[in-house]
């Protein structure tokens, strides 16, 4: 939801990525469309950050989001396209994961975990 961090986490912003989802829900609105984010340790697992997030997934008319575990396995993306990969280190704690999900249904959302999703 914070472009300038998207820029720096991933070289571009996420106005691509917003228009798309848009288009997405306007053109198809009968497809059941799945919203995925990894939680990322000292990213994008703070209250205000996962409340925006939230607050945008239920904007665009959806009513569940899914989560991701974050893992280390992108560092050879990183390292394909050029940029450092500072996350190498982190592991999120199953306490970040459970806060997570609290503030997705206080947003009114449901949500569904995959561990075994890594990003």
């Amino acid at each position: 939801t914070d472009s300038e961090k998207h820029k720096w986490a991933t070289g571009v912003g996420n106005e691509l990525i917003l228009s798309n989802l848009k288009k997405l829900l306007e053109t198809f609105p009968e497809l059941p469309v799945q919203v995925r984010t990894p939680v990322i340790p000292g990213f994008n697992d703070d209250e205000t950050t996962l409340r925006n997030i939230a607050r945008l997934t239920r904007k665009n008319g959806l009513k569940k989001h899914l989560l991701a575990q974050f893992s280390s396995i992108c560092r050879d993306k990183y390292a394909q396209i050029g940029l450092p990969f500072t996350y190498s280190r982190f592991e999120l704690a199953p306490e970040k994961m459970s806060a997570a999900i609290r503030i997705f249904e206080e947003e009114g959302l449901s949500t569904a975990v995959f561990p075994d999703l890594h990003y």
